[in-house]
């Protein structure tokens, strides 16, 4: 007799369950892109962005249709204080506008529109 695990994909509004002998068996994989990018790949072989990953932990379903926005010119900390939620539109406009950086403390940061927070 196996143990099995619900698992809910909320994203894909579906539910799965899982042999846990088998799940222990597999493992997600993390690796960096040659831009230093980093991302996980998960036993199917789905691949998810830190960034992206972390935008949801941080606001939840508001990422789902949205691009994870880092604020920091070196778009490699993926920490949740650097991230903002914006749609493919906004995030193409903001970056195809160039902007200056904006400090807030200390920090030089990519806000749309500058805010200053």
């Amino acid at each position: 007799m196996s143990t099995t695990n619900q698992i809910n994909d909320t994203e894909r509004n579906q539910s799965t369950t899982t042999d846990l002998a088998e799940a222990d068996s597999r493992k997600c994989t993390h690796w960096t892109r040659d831009n230093g990018r980093q991302f996980i790949t998960d036993p199917n072989g789905d691949v998810v962005n830190i960034a992206r990953l972390t935008a949801y932990a941080e606001y939840g379903d508001a990422i789902y249709d949205a691009h994870a926005h880092h604020e920091l010119p070196l778009r490699l900390i993926d920490a949740p204080d650097f991230l903002a939620v914006l749609s493919e539109t906004e995030h193409g406009r903001f970056h195809g506008a160039d902007p200056e950086p904006v400090m807030v403390d200390g920090i030089p940061r990519l806000r749309p529109g500058g805010e200053d927070e």
